[in-house]
């Protein structure tokens, strides 16, 4: 996927380059200590599935993230992302990474649906793997930020779904295209079929009562423009909503998401501030602002720092 100056264009060396660096994170980021559960279903479509990340110790129910990760609509899988629900898990989240349907198989709204059913499936089980379904927080990168970013926008998705009305406490997108005013050949096939085009479009949906959103963006970002990001924020601004909009002026599309993992944290503070407005928006004082205390670290990690 590519938008600089708000265009989106497929770019099929990019989505392999983002494969592989993050099956890289993967095998070198196993540095926390936390249970999981792998291969749980949220519907009945192979790609309806999803793994839970759960913090080691917890006295308490812990704040829950719903984790979307990219891939221009057409690809992806959340076992890449093991990083993030490592990362987040111990920082006191409850972590949750589904897949979703994809095209060619779906077209657009099918993957915001699922998108919405997976928010579902955690206010239901939350409390199965010590989570709070009151304390519930979304996260998506790139596309996935597009698909965090509708739930967040437009009720419509979780109300049809089933959700709790005000399931969502506060949002972090990472490199969204949230405004795309001309498309490629290729991701308009993603979107054919929308009754209008301004329904695939987050900023369109905009009215200043949303949960809080942050936006983050890199400025050496040549697949999003962060001027997607800027105008949403812009957008929200001006009805009177809850928004900040930061840019690492040393992060790409992909670093932005991989800097999230242990060891690649030095290259921007996305964890930190991610977790830190996480905080401020309901998390609660029981979870850490990162990095977390050291009696969680595996001796790996201690080794390599």
């Amino acid at each position: 996927m590519r938008v600089r100056g708000l265009v989106v264009a497929t770019l099929g060396g990019a989505l392999l380059a983002a494969c592989s660096t993050v099956t890289v994170v993967n095998t070198v980021s196993s540095p926390f200590l936390n249970r999981s559960q792998r291969d749980l279903p949220y519907g009945t479509d192979p790609r309806q599935r999803l793994d839970v990340y759960r913090p080691v110790a917890r006295g308490r129910l812990a704040p829950v993230l719903v984790f979307f990760y990219g891939g221009s609509w057409q690809s992806g899988d959340r076992r890449n992302y093991r990083f993030v629900g490592e990362a987040f898990s111990a920082a006191g989240f409850v972590t949750i990474i589904p897949d979703y349907r994809l095209y060619p198989s779906v077209r657009f709204p099918a993957f915001i649906d699922d998108g919405a059913h997976a928010v579902r499936w955690a206010a239901e089980h939350a409390r199965d793997y010590g989570g709070d379904p009151e304390r519930i927080f979304l996260m998506g990168h790139s596309a996935g930020a597009h698909i965090a970013a509708l739930l967040t926008l437009d009720e419509r998705y979780l109300e049809k779904a089933g959700a709790p009305k005000g399931v969502i406490r506060a949002t972090v997108g990472l490199a969204g295209p949230y405004q795309f005013r001309s498309v490629s050949r290729a991701i308009r096939a993603v979107f054919d079929g929308s009754q209008a085009w301004s329904t695939t479009q987050p900023i369109h949906f905009v009215d200043g009562d949303e949960p809080p959103m942050l936006l983050l963006s890199g400025a050496l970002d040549d697949v999003v423009d962060p001027r997607s990001a800027s105008q949403l924020a812009s957008r929200i601004r001006e009805k009177g909503g809850w928004v900040r909009h930061v840019v690492y002026p040393a992060l790409g599309h992909i670093g932005i998401v991989t800097a999230l993992a242990p060891g690649f944290e030095g290259r921007a503070p996305v964890m930190r501030d991610s977790v830190n407005f996480f905080r401020l928006h309901g998390a609660d004082e029981t979870v850490a602002p990162w990095p977390p205390p050291p009696r969680i670290l595996s001796a790996k990690v201690a080794a390599a720092r």
